[in-house]
This record gives C-alpha cells, sequence and structure tokens, in this order.
C-alpha cells in the first residue's frame, strides 16, 4: 500500500508519503510556510517515538513556500525527540556550482544566515550523492535511488545548469524567504487578494481556446532549482514536480521514456497549477490517472484557468481528473456539475485539516 497526503500547506506544498505493510517507511517532501511547518511539527510530536523515523525529507528549493515550513518546524526549534531522518535532500548555496574535489559536508558549511542550512551540517544531508547536490546531469544515465520498504526514487530535475543559474540570485531569494518567514503578522501576507476573475464556458471550443492560450513561461531561477522526482512503489508510479519548469520536465520525461508516454498513476502538478509551468506538450508527455494541484490559491489566485484547461483537454485519459489539496474561492470553480458532464472530468477535494489523501495499492 502507498499512501500520498497532499497536506494543506497554503500556497505551498507539503506532501507526505507512507508505505509498506502497516506504513512502516516514510517520506516528506516540503512543508509549505512557517504556519505549515508548526502544524506538521504537532503531526511530527503527535507519532509515537518509534514512528518517527523517515526514510527521505526533502525542501525542493528556496521559495518561502516550500522551505519556511521546514525552518519552523525543525531547524528554529527544540529537537524533536526520537525523530530519525535517514536522508535530508536540499541544495544549499555551496551546491549551486558543486565541485567534485570539495571534501566534507563540514567544508560545505551553509552561508551566514541560512537556518537550514546551518541546521542540516551536521546531519544526513544528501547522503545519496556523496553530499553533493541532488541534480539530474543530462550527460549521464538517469539514476533511480532505492530506499528501503521497496520505494524507487528517480530525481527528474533539477540539472547542473539549473542550480548555477541560481548562484547570481541567491542571496536575494534566500533573504526573501527569510523576510516572509521572520513577519510576524504571517496571516496578513498571505491574505485573500480577493475574488479571481469569473469564467463562462459555452462549449468544447471555448475550452479549446483556453486551453490553447498563448501564456509566458516560468524564468524564475529559484523554481527552476527546484527537486522534481518520480516515486515508484510495486506498480504505482507518482510525479512530484515542485516548481520545475515544463520544459525541463518535458525532456526527463523523454529521456527516461523515449519511445511512448510515461504512465503515471498522479502528477503533481508544478507550480501549484500555474499555467506558465503547465505546457501542452508536459500534458501529452504523459498518461496520468490523476492530476493533483496543492494550493489554497489566495495568493498568487492558482490554478490559473488556462492550466486547468490544458489538463481537461489534453489529457490522454478520459475522463481527466482533476485532484484539489483544498477547496478555494479560486478552484471550485470546477466542481461544475455541467462542466464536468460536457468537458468529460472528475474533480476531488481535500480539506482544510488533511487536505487530499491518494492510496494506491491493497490497505493491508
Amino acid at each position: 500500500m502507498l499512501k500520498v497526503q497532499f497536506l494543506p500547506a497554503r500556497e505551498g506544498d507539503s506532501i507526505w508519503l507512507q508505505w509498506g505493510k502497516d506504513s512502516a517507511f516514510q517520506m516528506l517532501i516540503d512543508m509549505g510556510t512557517a504556519k505549515t511547518g508548526r502544524t506538521i511539527r504537532k503531526r511530527l510530536e503527535s507519532l509515537p517515538e518509534q514512528d518517527r523515523t523517515f526514510e527521505l525529507v526533502v525542501v525542493t528549493h528556496i521559495d518561502c513556500d516550500h522551505i519556511n515550513g521546514a525552518v519552523s518546524a525543525l531547524a528554529d526549534n527544540e529537537p524533536i525527540p526520537g525523530l530519525n531522518i535517514k536522508d535530508f535532500w536540499f541544495n544549499g548555496l555551496s551546491h549551486l556550482d558543486y565541485k567534485q574535489d570539495v571534501g566534507s559536508l563540514e567544508e560545505m558549511g551553509a552561508v551566514k544566515g541560512e537556518m537550514l542550512g546551518r541546521w542540516l551540517k551536521d546531519r544526513s544531508w544528501n547522503v545519496h550523492f556523496n553530499g553533493g547536490p541532488v541534480c539530474r546531469d543530462p550527460s549521464q544515465p538517469i539514476s533511480t535511488i532505492d530506499l528501503a520498504g521497496g520505494m524507487q526514487v528517480t530525481v527528474l530535475g533539477p540539472t547542473p545548469q539549473r542550480l548555477k543559474q541560481l548562484l547570481p540570485t541567491w542571496q536575494k531569494e534566500w533573504q526573501e524567504a527569510i523576510a516572509k518567514y521572520q513577519d510576524e503578522d504571517e496571516d496578513s501576507i498571505f491574505e485573500a487578494l480577493g475574488a479571481s476573475k469569473k469564467l463562462s464556458l459555452r462549449d468544447m471550443r471555448a475550452l479549446e481556446n483556453l486551453a490553447n492560450k498563448k501564456t509566458p513561461i516560468d524564468k524564475s531561477p529559484a523554481n527552476g532549482s527546484s527537486i522534481s522526482l518520480l516515486i515508484e512503489y510495486e506498480n504505482t508510479r507518482v510525479l512530484l514536480s515542485g516548481d520545475a519548469f515544463a520544459s525541463d520536465l518535458v525532456e526527463a520525461i523523454n529521456t527516461l521514456s523515449p519511445s511512448e508516454p510515461l504512465r503515471l498513476n498522479a502528477f503533481k502538478l508544478p507550480h501549484h497549477g500555474s499555467c506558465k509551468n503547465l505546457s501542452r506538450e508536459l500534458i501529452q508527455s504523459v498518461i496520468c490517472d490523476q492530476w493533483i494541484i496543492s494550493t489554497e490559491g489566495n495568493r498568487f489566485q492558482h490554478p490559473d484557468d488556462e492550466a486547468v484547461a490544458r489538463i481537461i483537454y489534453h489529457s490522454k485519459v478520459r475522463p481527466a481528473r482533476l485532484g484539489f489539496n483544498i477547496q478555494s474561492e479560486v478552484n471550485q470553480r470546477w466542481n461544475n456539475d455541467a462542466w464536468r458532464e460536457q468537458f468529460d472530468y472528475i474533480t476531488d477535494y481535500g480539506d482544510a485539516e488533511e487536505g487530499l489523501t491518494i492510496m494506491f495499492g491493497p490497505k493491508h
């Protein structure tokens, strides 16, 4: 059995995976904003001490809605008794232009003020990569990492090039994340911006036009540095893409499956359903049963209508199945019986406490 829980993480990501008999093994990918991190810490503390072992924890990149929760839950807090993280994947400043002759993790010390890096310095940090960057080198065959309990993890991105592109703006990106973390009134930062624009879809032609509307592409170096992962357990494949660029994901998918679309059971869309990170080519590069969007939508009004329309129109699996980790003012427009019938799609919504949980395989 594989259980994938897309937790409520405000506008960010936090994904808790459990697998094996009695969910004996687990991993955690991102921890959302600082407020989300404090909630996750309570979840960790509520576990019996013997159940606080994680095969892997990943922070995909330094955006505040992915990293700040890890800081509030772990790095800027007291140790949690019994918490055992076997490996922690995070690309810090020293990984952006990594040299193989760099020695120990001690020599790869974090920049002053980088709380997560400082916390990781004496812990198991990128162990599966010998302390180097978590990335996919396009000049090398894609390799898969085996975790305990039969879980396999394949890193689809970032590439070393994307890490280097972040280097000139690292300090700015980090300072912005920390500024949001340190703001005492976080709720005011993420206050809803008001209702998103109304959407009218009269017929299939209107859906097609929206799906094929030309939109900008993401150029954020921080998003380009996202760790994106293909998770495989028994006969289940789940793609967890962070905020990665659509073109980078297409390249990795085509390298992994050059002759046919990659078969997926679920795909957590990049950048919370932003149209800048979801292309027709990306949707058509996979055959996917469930498309997952993680965000409450208040801050950036995600998911974009164009992105959702692209999924519905271009998905190879019919009906297209959309999963939202929480119902919001932005995404509830797709909770429309007439549209579901007319455009051939299904919607699933999580709740404000537990988010959206997907179970794969026999529950034994």
